[in-house]
């Protein structure tokens, strides 16, 4: 209740917030945009979403992340007033506008009209350009303060800080997968492209419907998940039938998908991620027990997180790395092949690195741990499949067939995996550029003078480099690049 002091009345304490929100450039505006404001705030302060969500965002900016690709485009836009909207029109594009973006589906043609990138995503890939003309680590997915509270943008972060979000969403099987985030170059401005699988549907049923919001609401009980929304069950975006649009019923698989991510929260990233990779130590962890690490650890080391494994991934790719570089080699726009990836660590430090895409193979129990960990770390570009791998397994078959005519630029890693499955046959088929083979620790000089000799003769290929690496709790293994004899990288 207002008091009265000297005859006056004196405000009250959202009053006075009020006054001061209307101080801020950004914020000013009617009664119900500072209100709008103060809810925001409120929200954030008494779910303590603030401080959950930003502790966990410091600590992954804390480690090396997936670097955004920058794709050129056919767009032409001024950076002083884009107008993407009109731009598409002009290029014949279809498009659907929404408040903070604006959402290309499949369609023929695309490649000629957007841009030849859209031939290096699936099929099914849609596009989602944001309004907010910055790059991915700079870009606010709500961008416009003059119609939003600056509260929630900050809130939902940048389009960087909703790729563990959208990851965990589909790993959920509630949202469909987020295949990139990139960077559009478009005349003269610079914008962030979602890269999303389609989802083709109808609208649910209010069951459907119900059924669907329940599994929203045991991961917000659970603290699995929030959302970034005072009052959620009440708001447009979740109301029933069809949550204002977001929900869909695949024609595919039947299942029903909430096509949009920016409403979602993870409150404590540092616990699902450990979780997670907690889940994974008895199935990759490859070695003996260990009291003094907790009994079994992980083969592959994570980069930037505590926890033990006998690869150092990080030194290990950096003395790989280094022998590429002596040929002139990186990774930066290819294609990367990783037979016998375990958990993809190894392809992970390629695309922070640059990779447009990391193919692996291992064992389907491994891989499905992988899979989870790389999305958990905010990886997307990867595609992993679980083989038993032996002398005639047919890789190109998996992979995708978009992906064929940029093989020919690729590097292939045949790492650490001989011993169990010798030389395959698919290494003459597959069209590399460069292969990279790390052989066992107990490798001696004669037979990799022999593994050496095969690989020339079956697959055409010419040593380019020899070395040594070291890491971890293994001791020195021959490292030889190899490179086709009728390709210079």
């Amino acid at each position: 209740m207002a008091t009265v002091q000297n005859g006056s009345r004196e405000p009250s304490l959202v009053g006075r917030l009020e006054s001061f929100l209307k101080q801020i450039p950004a914020l000013r505006g009617t009664r119900t945009r500072v209100r709008a404001e103060l809810s925001a705030l409120v929200h954030t302060i008494r779910s303590g979403v603030w401080r959950q969500v930003f502790r966990g965002r410091r600590e992954r900016n804390s480690r090396r992340r997936q670097l955004p690709l920058v794709w050129q485009s056919s767009l032409s836009l001024d950076s002083s007033q884009p107008d993407l909207a009109g731009e598409l029109r002009r290029l014949g594009i279809q498009y659907h506008e929404g408040s903070h973006a604006l959402y290309i589906p499949p369609q023929a043609g695309l490649a000629a009209t957007l841009g030849a990138f859209v031939d290096a995503y699936p099929p099914d890939a849609g596009y989602k350009l944001l309004k907010n003309p910055k790059g991915p680590d700079d870009a606010h997915y709500i961008g416009d303060l003059r119609r939003h509270p600056w509260v929630r943008s900050a809130l939902v972060g940048t389009a960087a800080d909703l790729i563990p979000v959208a990851n965990f969403l589909h790993d959920q099987q509630i949202a469909p997968r987020l295949y990139d985030v990139a960077q559009l170059t478009a005349g003269a401005s610079q914008l962030t492209m979602f890269v999303v699988q389609h989802i083709a549907g109808t609208c649910p049923t209010e069951e459907e419907c119900a059924t669907f919001l329940g599994r929203l609401r045991q991961l917000s009980e659970s603290n699995q998940l929030i959302t970034s929304l005072a009052d959620w069950e009440h708001h447009d975006d979740f109301l029933s039938p069809d949550c204002n649009g977001n929900l869909l019923k695949s024609s595919v698989d039947g299942q029903l998908y909430y096509v949009d991510f920016q409403n979602f929260l993870i409150p404590e990233y540092d616990t699902y991620l450990h979780k997670v990779l907690d889940n994974a130590r008895n199935t990759v962890h490859f070695g003996r027990e260990y009291l003094f690490r907790g009994g079994r650890y992980l083969y592959q080391q994570i980069p930037g997180v505590a926890s033990s494994g006998k690869r150092d991934i990080r030194l290990r790719w950096e003395q790989i790395k280094t022998l590429l570089a002596q040929q002139n080699v990186g990774v930066r726009g290819r294609v990367v092949l990783d037979v016998g990836c375990n958990t993809g660590m190894v392809l992970a430090e390629t695309l922070n690195d640059g990779a447009q895409l990391g193919i692996g193979w291992d064992l389907p129990e491994v891989v499905a741990h992988g899979s989870k960990i790389l999305s958990a770390l905010g990886y997307t570009r990867y595609h992993l499949t679980g083989a038993r791998l032996a002398k005639n397994y047919p890789l190109m078959a998996d992979i995708p067939s978009h992906l064929h005519p940029q093989l020919g630029n690729s590097i292939l890693l045949y790492l650490a995996i001989r011993h169990h499955i010798g030389l395959i046959d698919a290494l003459a088929s597959v069209p590399w550029q460069v292969l990279v083979y790390e052989g066992p620790q107990e490798e001696t000089p004669d037979e990799l003078r022999e593994v050496i000799h095969q690989l020339e003769e079956m697959a055409s290929c010419e040593v380019a480099a020899t070395g040594e690496i070291e890491d971890g709790d293994c001791t020195k293994r021959p490292l030889v690049v190899f490179r086709r004899r009728s390709q210079r990288p």
